[in-house]
């Protein structure tokens, strides 16, 4: 089983959130998530300009199971 899955994580308040809206089982997923986003609201640039722009990353976390 898979416990990675690809978020963005965003600064908000003094510290770093996971912003689970925002999820791809790949890399590539949560970046075409992204910029569908952007494209509806009319953000003309790459991915790192619209990363920046939201003051957001990518990044990959593994999930554990605790009981």
């Amino acid at each position: 089983m898979n416990n990675k899955l690809w978020l963005c994580k965003g600064w908000w308040e003094g510290e770093w959130i996971y912003l689970t809206h925002h999820v791809g089982r790949d890399k590539q997923a949560l970046i075409d998530k992204v910029m569908e986003q952007a494209a509806r609201e009319k953000f003309h640039g790459t991915i790192d300009d619209r990363l920046k722009t939201l003051g957001w990353v990518l990044c990959e976390v593994e999930f554990k199971e605790v009981v």
